[in-house]
């Protein structure tokens, strides 16, 4: 069965430097991505990855 919504927590890849508390905006094809087929919303919690080993939280500030 499908966890919950609020339970699950996309893993994206993006080739963008990232830090603590950055905002980024994502390219086209992972924003599409994360908005039509996941069908994220604001708010929704979200991981981002660029192949540096490390793996960082996010929040989807807004869609557009």
């Amino acid at each position: 069965a499908r966890p919950p919504k609020s339970m699950r927590r996309p893993r994206l890849y993006t080739p963008q430097v990232m830090t603590r508390d950055a905002e980024l905006a994502l390219d086209a094809n992972s924003a599409n991505h994360l908005a039509k087929v996941l069908r994220a919303a604001v708010g929704d919690p979200l991981v981002l990855f660029n192949c540096s080993g490390q793996d960082y939280t996010a929040t989807v500030c807004s869609i557009g």
